[in-house]
């Protein structure tokens, strides 16, 4: 009985271990910036990333100012902007719950309509949806960070085992079916 506590403990102590936020830290100066411009509107930084990268949707997008969240996995993410929690950064998006972004590509989008330049967008592709994205020394300090967003083509959106466990329970109620009538 000692021994299956103990094993129990390692094996939460492993999976508490596993599950532990990371992050993912971009800069102004981060390798996985691909585009940045002086654009103030939404819709024209949007023309431009569709120009370079093709078709993308807006996954999840958090504006600062009105606090508002969009996008198809609003619920999933949260957003921190200019907390001192987060010492150097400018703001940090959080998973939540849910499914989680599986996106290849995925981008990330940070936007100050008052700095020059005003945007910046990050190739975060092998992102595992659940670290933390953390933007750091962003628009001279100034921290007036107006929105961020996570772009992509979310691709195969897993269903929490539901279908295994349903395909379970078929093949146990065919292999029932076939007793019922193997015996008559």
């Amino acid at each position: 009985m000692k021994t299956l506590i103990k094993l129990s403990s390692v094996a939460m102590l492993a999976v508490g271990l596993t599950f532990s936020a990371q992050a993912i830290l971009v800069t102004p100066t981060s390798s996985s910036l691909v585009l940045f411009g002086n654009d103030s509107s939404q819709s024209a930084i949007e023309t431009l990333i569709q120009a370079n990268f093709g078709p993308l949707t807006v996954l999840y997008k958090q504006n600062q100012s009105p606090f508002t969240e969009e996008g198809s996995f609003a619920a999933n993410y949260s957003t921190t902007f200019n907390n001192s929690d987060l010492t150097d950064s400018d703001a940090r998006i959080s998973y939540v719950s849910g499914t989680p972004i599986n996106s290849d590509p995925v981008y990330a989008l940070i936007k100050d309509g008052n700095a020059t330049p005003n945007w910046y967008l990050f190739d975060i592709s092998g992102w595992n949806g659940t670290d933390n994205v953390d933007f750091a020394s962003f628009f001279n300090g100034q921290k007036n960070v107006s929105h961020v967003s996570l772009y992509g083509n979310q691709v195969g959106v897993p269903d929490g085992g539901t279908t295994i466990a349903l395909l379970g329970f078929a093949l146990v109620g065919i292999g029932a079916l076939r007793n019922k009538f193997s015996k008559n």
